[in-house]
């Protein structure tokens, strides 16, 4: 392997295992507004989060306003579109996901599914930070 790719691995190997480690990056790779936007966008063809209100998993506080009797999310809706394909994917793995070592108490009937979710966009992170990686190398070339 060549010094300048070695170098360029390492690089991304050290942004992907600080990211990935650090509290804001676990936060922000699944954030809670935007999974639920998901789910409203997947079952109700709606951008409206009230229905999830009784989900014990949702935290939306500060980050949603309310508009014609609607809540809305505040952040951007492209990122619930992108995570359609996953939510998708997520319903049909979910049966897979072995939950019996959690607390009980964080365990909900749709538990399963939010933990596959939850896996699968982590991949999807890793596979967007590759491109990035990729085009940089791409860019970089001499």
């Amino acid at each position: 392997m060549k010094l300048p790719h070695l170098i360029t691995h390492m690089l991304f190997a050290f942004i992907f295992i600080v990211y990935f480690s650090s509290a804001a990056g676990l936060f922000n790779s699944l954030d809670v507004p935007q999974f639920f936007t998901t789910e409203a966008i997947m079952e109700h063809q709606s951008l409206d989060l009230l229905p999830y209100q009784s989900d014990p998993h949702f935290f939306v506080h500060p980050d949603f306003i309310m508009y014609k009797n609607q809540m809305l999310g505040l952040r951007g809706y492209m990122q619930s579109v992108f995570s359609l394909p996953l939510h998708v994917a997520g319903s049909i793995i979910a049966p897979a996901f072995q939950v019996s070592q959690f607390p009980p108490n964080i365990i909900t009937p749709g538990f399963q599914y939010e933990l596959a979710i939850t896996s699968l966009y982590a991949v999807f992170m890793i596979a967007g930070l590759f491109f990035v990686w990729k085009l940089m190398c791409e860019l970089t070339k001499k």
